[in-house]
Order: C-alpha cells, then sequence, then structure tokens
C-alpha cells in the first residue's frame, strides 16, 4: 500500500523536490503523548479544505487535554511555511491519504529521497 500512495503521490506533483510519500506511522505515534514526540520535526502534506495540499512541519505534541476540535482532542500543531502560521491538528489513520482526490482534511508524512 505505501508504494501505491508513494505512485499517485509522484504522479500528482505535489511532493517538494527531494521528498516522497512516508507509509503512515503506527498508531501509538498518533495516539501516545510519549510515542507521539517522535512525529515533531517531520513534513507532512495536508489538504486544506478550499486551497489543496499544503507543505507543513510538525512543531510540537499537544499535551493539553482541553485543545479539541469537533469534539476530537488535538494530537499536534503543525507549522506551514506558506502562511507562517502554526495550525492545531487531529491527525489520525483514518485521514492519512496523499492522492489527488484524496478529501480535505486529509494527510500523509514526507521522507526524503
Amino acid at each position: 500500500a505505501a508504494a501505491e500512495v508513494a505512485a499517485a503521490v509522484a504522479s500528482s506533483r505535489l511532493l517538494p523536490e527531494g521528498f516522497k510519500a512516508a507509509g503512515p506511522p503506527a498508531r501509538p505515534l498518533l495516539e501516545d503523548a510519549k510515542e507521539g514526540a517522535a512525529l515533531v520535526g517531520r513534513r507532512l502534506m495536508y489538504n486544506w479544505p478550499g486551497h489543496g495540499w499544503c507543505e507543513g512541519q510538525i512543531k510540537e505534541r499537544n499535551t493539553k487535554k482541553g485543545l479539541k476540535i469537533d469534539g476530537d482532542a488535538v494530537n499536534f500543531l503543525v507549522h506551514y511555511p506558506v502562511d507562517d502560521d502554526t495550525s492545531r491538528h487531529v491527525l489520525s489513520l483514518d485521514t492519512y491519504a496523499s492522492d489527488e482526490c484524496a478529501p480535505p482534511n486529509s494527510w500523509f508524512l514526507l521522507e526524503e529521497l
């Protein structure tokens, strides 16, 4: 499946130069605060509603229990160079997708070639 994701993304020309789509992270990296620290510093692509795919970098793991989006606990803060802003996200395996037809709020990790 990871090879199919990488091929779909590569053909869509969404990727920053020198990067490829990475396979999805293990569930504990998204759900456990201690494990999730391993994703800090990783780059990702996020499909913003109305704007499309944008590159960002995971800046920190949220540890504040009350920080929520539509009732779901925010798990990561991601910085986007395109507008020099940091956004709150609920990154889950359910929304991990990378093709051009992926729905808004989809995301995937990047890894260097």
